[in-house]
């Protein structure tokens, strides 16, 4: 029999439901540590026939829910979805979800431009809150550290590695690890917020442990964003060096950025030195 593949090209956790089933797909974002090569699952395909409950067929419903790990704020509804008309029935068909968008192909060539949803709601919860690109908090120094995102999880980075030369003598690169949390609207935890009145805000909180820092402290840096100079709609960069945080945008402009380090004592932030 052959299946329907939904790959997941956004930047968040997603769910999809086909045709109200109760095995519904739940699918990571890509990110920098995989080559944002995308997370997919699969499904039974009977294009000529009526869907059964969590398959596909020849008009299908989805439901794409749209989360930031923690909970859903967005839900996208696609009504009378048809099997692509393109598309031979004894082969397995891709669809590939974006934002506001679904996209089919088969055999790695992509006959349409895809498929719109009918409904796009935000979550009440969260209705005055909106997400857009990324935030990447790369670790530039050579030291494994920890990094805790306004009060979020704690997630540790490995360091800064050299690779080693090309083929022309003394030619080489660093590689980088990037820690990805959503660029949004709102001030949670294990997101970077931007807001639209950087001065009369509350900034956002990075804790950064790690062998560098000594006698019972630590940097905490008080980061406002300005969404008038970095909209949502671009990626936030935060390079992490041992004494400082350089921020930047998607075209590496650093305007709109203010960065506060403060150090803090462990005990005050709750935490414990590292053995």
């Amino acid at each position: 029999m052959p299946i329907i593949q939904v790959a997941n090209c956004s930047p968040y956790p997603i769910t999809v439901t086909l045709n109200s089933g109760t095995n519904p797909i739940v699918l990571d974002p890509s990110s920098v540590q995989n080559d944002y090569v995308p997370f997919f699952d699969n499904r039974p395909r009977t294009p000529h026939q009526q869907p059964a409950p969590g398959e596909w067929g020849n008009s299908n419903l989805v439901t794409v829910q749209f989360s930031n790990g923690q909970r859903t704020f967005q839900t996208q509804v696609y009504t009378n979805v048809p099997d692509p008309s393109w598309a031979i029935s004894t082969l397995d068909v891709w669809c590939w979800v974006f934002w506001n968008r679904l996209v089919f192909s088969q055999g790695g060539a992509y006959h349409d431009s895809g498929v719109s949803p009918i409904s796009s709601k935000m979550s009440d919860a969260v209705s005055k809150e909106i997400q857009m690109g990324n935030a990447y908090i790369v670790n530039c120094t050579p030291f494994g550290l920890n990094f805790i995102v306004n009060s979020g999880n704690p997630t540790k980075l490995g360091p800064m590695k050299p690779t080693a030369p090309g083929t022309i003598p003394g030619v080489g690169s660093v590689a980088s690890i990037a820690y990805t949390v959503p660029y949004s609207s709102g001030l949670n935890p294990d997101q970077i917020s931007g807001t639209n009145n950087p001065s009369g805000s509350t900034p956002n909180s990075l804790i950064v442990t790690g062998p560098p820092y000594t006698g019972g402290q630590t940097p905490n840096y008080q980061i406002t964003v300005d969404m008038n100079q970095v909209p949502l709609t671009s990626d936030v960069y935060l390079w992490v060096l041992v004494d400082n945080v350089y921020g930047t945008d998607s075209a590496g402009r650093s305007q709109g950025f203010t960065i506060v380090k403060k150090m803090s004592k462990l005990a005050d932030l709750g935490l414990k030195a590292e053995a």
